[in-house]
C-alpha cells in the first residue's frame, strides 16, 4: 500500500498521478534568466529573494526557462515564504502585453552562501506548484559561491504525488532511467544531508544561450563607441607612492648586495626584484600618459567650433 497516497488522500489531495519523469530530463536555462537571478540573488544577500520562472516544456526530456521575475516576499537566512498570487496574476498579465506569452514552469530562489538543496518551507512551496502543475521545478541558486566560471545552481523536483511527495520516497523507483544522464554527477554532501533522495530528487541543468544571446554576451564588457575619446582616470597619488616603496626596496638591495660576494647573492633567487617592478612601472605610467595627452588633442581639434581659433595648447 502506497502510504503517500493515503496521506494526500487524508490531505484532499487525491485525484491526479504525477507523471513518472526520466532521470535525463534536463533543465536548461538561458543566459537571460541566469543573469537576472544571480542579481536578484546578490541583491538581497544576505536574505533569501525569490522569483517565478517563465519557459516551456519542449518534450519529455527538457524544460526550456527562458525568463523569470522577480516576487515581493518574506524572506530569513534559511527561508522564504510562499508566493503572492496576486501579484503573480497581474505579472502575468503585463508580461503578456508586452509579447512574453511563455508560462510559469515552477520558481527559483536564493540560499546567500549555504549552498543549493531544499528546506522544509522550500519543499512545501514546491508542493503548491506541484499541485497546479507536476513537472513544475523549483531552482535554488547561491549568489555568494557562485563566482566567474562557476555558477552554483541546481533544480529539483519533489518525489511522490502531492504534498505527500514531500514524505519520504526511493528516487530511482519512482524515475525511469533511459539512460546515465542524472547519474554522471555526484551530488554534494550537504545536498545529500538536506533530503536529496528522500524528499525530492535533483534535475540536470544546462545553461544554453542561443545565436542572438551568444553575440550579445561576446559584446559585454567590450569597447564602446565612447573608449576612444575617454580619458582613463590618473592614480597618480597610488602610482607615487608605489614608485617611492619599489626606490627605497632597491636602494637597500643595493647595499645588501655590495657587501655580498657573488655566491652569497644566489639567496636573492626568487624575491621580489624592485629594479624590474620600478621599470615595468615607469613604462605604464610614460604609456599612460602619451595615450592621454593624445586623447586630450584629438578631443580637443575634434570638438573646437570651426573658424573660431580656440583649441587646447598643451605645454
Amino acid at each position: 500500500m502506497d502510504i503517500n497516497a493515503l496521506l494526500q488522500q487524508q490531505m484532499g489531495g487525491a485525484g491526479k498521478k504525477k507523471t513518472v519523469s526520466d532521470t535525463s530530463e534536463t533543465v536548461v536555462i538561458s543566459p537571460l534568466a541566469l543573469l537576472k537571478m544571480l542579481a536578484h540573488g546578490k541583491s538581497g544577500v544576505p536574505m533569501e529573494v525569490m522569483g517565478l520562472v517563465l519557459g516551456r516544456y519542449v518534450d519529455q526530456y527538457t524544460v526550456h526557462i527562458t525568463d523569470v521575475f522577480a516576487m515581493p516576499q518574506s524572506g530569513s537566512g534559511t527561508s522564504v515564504e510562499a508566493v503572492d498570487e496576486v501579484y503573480q496574476a497581474e505579472m502575468m498579465d503585463l508580461l503578456k502585453r508586452v509579447g512574453t506569452t511563455e508560462p510559469s514552469v515552477g520558481w527559483y530562489h536564493s540560499h546567500p552562501g549555504f549552498g543549493c538543496w531544499l528546506s522544509g518551507t522550500d519543499q512545501r512551496t514546491q508542493a503548491s506548484f506541484e499541485q497546479l502543475n507536476d513537472r513544475a521545478v523549483a531552482v535554488v541558486v547561491d549568489p555568494v559561491q557562485s563566482v566567474r566560471g562557476n555558477v552554483v545552481l541546481e533544480a529539483f523536483r519533489l518525489l511522490g504525488d502531492g504534498p505527500a511527495g514531500m514524505l519520504a520516497g526511493d528516487p530511482d523507483a519512482k524515475r525511469k532511467t533511459t539512460s546515465n544522464l542524472g547519474y554522471l554527477r555526484q551530488p554534494p554532501i550537504q545536498t545529500i544531508v538536506h533530503g536529496l533522495g528522500q524528499q525530492y530528487y535533483c534535475l540536470e541543468t544546462e545553461i544554453r544561450p542561443n545565436e542572438v544571446e551568444d553575440a550579445i554576451l561576446h559584446r559585454v564588457g567590450g569597447a564602446t563607441l565612447g573608449a576612444g575619446v575617454g580619458v582613463a582616470e590618473a592614480d597618480t597619488d597610488a602610482s607615487l607612492d608605489k614608485a617611492a616603496d619599489l626606490m627605497s626596496q632597491f636602494a637597500s638591495r643595493l647595499k645588501e648586495q655590495s657587501s655580498l660576494d657573488t655566491e652569497d647573492k644566489v639567496p636573492d633567487t626568487g624575491r621580489l626584484d624592485p629594479k624590474r617592478h620600478l621599470s615595468e612601472l615607469a613604462e605604464r605610467l610614460m604609456e599612460s600618459s602619451v595615450a592621454t595627452s593624445l586623447t586630450v588633442l584629438g578631443n580637443a581639434s575634434a570638438f573646437s567650433l570651426p573658424g573660431s581659433g580656440e583649441g587646447m595648447v598643451l605645454d
